[in-house]
């Protein structure tokens, strides 16, 4: 009989009695201070990717993807600090930030909820170009990515 833990059992891969990690509690980042992570380079995870939601999954974004790894790529060679910063357009404002969930569409409120991502606060734009955003969450300088948004339509502006 071993005298090691049900923890140091899993990280060993010997779990025993058929038991498996809660996969919900393995794909939650930790809290961490919402700014700690300014310094870090990005790294894009898909870990709460929504592939099977019809528009922002994969099959329906298919032809867009080399303009989104390309762009996701270019962004790794930058702090989140400058990430975040970066502006455009007459106006300046911010290209990549954060949004409150509760301003999102309501078909991407109701879909977080179903992917439980309703547990974040806020999720983050990446934007690609004028209508492609990528959306997700970020934790630690980890950004876990839960849409690619084609249309712009997850977050609508107005436009003047």
């Amino acid at each position: 009989m071993s005298n090691r833990t049900s923890k140091e059992k899993y990280s060993s891969g010997k779990a025993t009695g058929g038991q498996k990690p809660n996969a919900r509690k393995m794909l939650t980042a930790p809290k961490v201070e919402p700014s700690s992570y300014y310094d870090k380079m990005p790294t894009w995870l898909f870990q709460r990717f929504d592939f099977k939601h019809k528009k922002w999954g994969l099959d329906y974004n298919a032809k867009i993807l080399t303009a989104v790894f390309t762009y996701l790529s270019h962004l790794e060679k930058m702090a989140w600090s400058e990430i975040l910063t970066t502006t455009s357009g007459r106006s300046r404002n911010t290209r990549h930030h954060n949004i409150s969930l509760t301003d999102l569409s309501r078909d991407a409120q109701k879909r977080a909820a179903e992917i439980n991502a309703d547990e974040f606060d806020r999720l983050c734009s990446i934007a690609i170009d004028s209508t492609i955003r990528v959306w997700g969450h970020i934790s630690d300088g980890l950004f876990y990515i839960i849409w690619i948004d084609p249309d712009h339509e997850i977050y609508q502006v107005e436009k003047y």
